[in-house]
């Protein structure tokens, strides 16, 4: 685990708390001052997996001696060191493609929409959902950390290859990298060379 702090007024400090499954128990902590990096490493945690969604959640405050606490964030995330195998099996996909698209509301796909595609896809057998025509709502990345789906993320469709199309992809990848379901992501079209 790795918390970089990197934006806040001198004489901050930054404190970071990973809480268990059940967010009762402190598995670690530590603090640090603006510009500092927390890491840590040999937690005992499980894997996140489609199969077994573990998610824990991160604490970050930040605080200063005047101000007292300024901000805090909590977030879920999971651990997961993803590659041919997956918590020591073959790491098998089963996967649906997924359009951000509603026949009643059009591109305002509802919450309980997007559980219930996710209950389909459980109750089928499939574990991975390709995201297209740009990304997926945040709510849905989410769920799926939740529920336990594998995401390919896409990067926007808006630009043609380029710069600006480079920054549209790098902005998916900072944006959606501490979902333990996202385990790849789509940057270009299928006919592209």
């Amino acid at each position: 685990l790795r918390v970089e702090c990197s934006e806040a007024s001198d004489g901050s400090t930054i404190r970071v708390a990973l809480l268990g499954e059940a967010h009762q128990e402190e598995i670690w902590s530590a603090s640090a001052g603006v510009g500092d990096d927390l890491t840590t490493a040999g937690l005992e945690v499980l894997p996140w997996s489609a199969e077994e969604p573990a998610l824990y959640t991160l604490v970050v405050t930040l605080s200063d001696e005047e101000a007292g606490t300024q901000d805090t964030v909590a977030m879920q995330i999971g651990f997961r060191d993803l590659g041919v195998c997956l918590a020591g099996r073959p790491l098998v996909l089963r996967g649906v493609r997924r359009n951000e698209c509603d026949g009643r509301s059009g591109l305002a796909v509802g919450l309980q929409d997007m559980i219930e595609d996710i209950v389909w896809c459980k109750r089928h057998g499939v574990n991975a959902v390709v995201i297209e025509q740009g990304a997926a709502h945040a709510r849905f990345y989410d769920l799926a950390d939740q529920y336990g789906l594998y995401v390919i993320d896409r990067a926007s469709t808006m630009y043609a290859p380029g710069p600006a199309r480079d920054e549209a992809i790098e902005a998916a990848i900072r944006r959606d990298r501490a979902h333990p379901s996202v385990i790849a992501w789509n940057v270009g079209d299928v006919d592209e060379e």
